[in-house]
């Protein structure tokens, strides 16, 4: 999470040593652990279907067994491979799949702890958050996030749409450093 208050101090949810795990890449590894954990559901079986699709696996003994060998061996290219699945556990948790909105809900609770951490730091208590990434930007998550953000007693967040695209944002910001 990343902020800027009125006294122009830059903010940042990980200079407190917070993370919140929703990379996308960080998303699928978790619902594809859960899977092969045993934690599917029948209520999850489109959504199994479709990671087995991915994986171009059978199901979940193939599933299973190309986890026990790391699934692709370089870090770097795993991530990435991860990170292209993320849409499915995000459309998954939207159409009600119980594991895909287990990993989603987990997400949103570490995402809205980092917003508050920064949001505190502003001296006005309306604060405005928008949502950028693949994962934080879904319709499931945005959902989420603004009905936790909601019951938050000592700030009033609301989410609003980005008025700039991130890489935008990164430039008007750069003379400034």
């Amino acid at each position: 999470m990343f902020g800027v208050n009125e006294a122009g101090e830059q903010l940042r949810n990980y200079d407190a040593r917070h993370w919140a795990g929703v990379r996308a890449s960080e998303v699928a590894y978790d619902s594809i652990h859960r899977l092969i954990a045993g934690d599917g559901v029948d209520a999850d079986e489109i959504f199994a279907q479709q990671i087995y699709a991915f994986w171009e696996v059978d199901g979940l003994p193939g599933l299973r067994e190309l986890g026990a060998v790391g699934f692709i061996e370089d870090r770097s290219e795993s991530d990435y491979r991860f990170g292209a699945m993320a849409n499915l556990v995000t459309e998954a948790a939207e159409t009600g799949s119980p594991l895909a909105r287990a990993v989603c809900d987990a997400r949103v609770s570490g995402l809205c702890v980092g917003i508050r951490i920064v949001g505190l730091r502003f001296a006005d208590p309306a604060i405005e958050v928008g949502l950028v990434g693949g994962v934080v930007s879904s319709r499931y998550v945005q959902k989420a996030v603004s009905r936790v953000l909601a019951e938050v007693r000592e700030r009033q967040f609301t989410v609003v749409e980005p008025v700039f695209a991130p890489e935008i944002g990164a430039v008007m910001m750069a003379p400034e450093n």
